[in-house]
């Protein structure tokens, strides 16, 4: 999401039919797009607040969208209870590269998302050191 904000409305340096044609594409032929939108805005994981507020606002959208379906009748589980939500943990990010297609981030599908739930490996740009 930071991409599609930095680069197409903030900087506009990208128009939504450039993003969504090198989507559509799976990144072959927009190399010089994609390593913009790999290298041109900041990733999670680099302890960067522009990109780790970006995250904070989806995992909020994410609970709030449950917290809302959860006062819809209609929308519980026909078992009872309620839906809850949860983050995903071990090495689930790897197969989840075959559920997705490319993305504004740079990956490319069927990549892997992540080898974890850390950062996308080679996203991590900030020099890590003692205090």
């Amino acid at each position: 999401m930071g991409v599609i904000d930095r680069l197409i409305y903030r900087e506009k340096k990208v128009t939504w039919d450039e993003l969504t044609q090198a989507l559509k594409d799976n990144w072959q032929g927009h190399d010089n797009l994609r390593q913009l939108c790999i290298n041109g805005v900041t990733k999670y994981g680099n302890d960067d607040d522009y990109a780790d507020e970006w995250a904070a606002f989806v995992m909020d959208t994410w609970y709030d969208t449950l917290d809302w379906i959860n006062t819809q009748k209609e929308l519980l589980p026909k078992w009872g209870g309620r839906w809850v939500g949860a983050m995903t943990t071990g090495s689930n990010t790897v197969a989840y590269g075959l559920n997705v297609g490319s993305l504004p981030n740079g990956h490319i599908y069927p990549n892997p998302l992540a080898d974890t739930m850390s950062p996308v490996q080679g996203m991590d740009k900030t020099a890590h050191g003692g205090d």
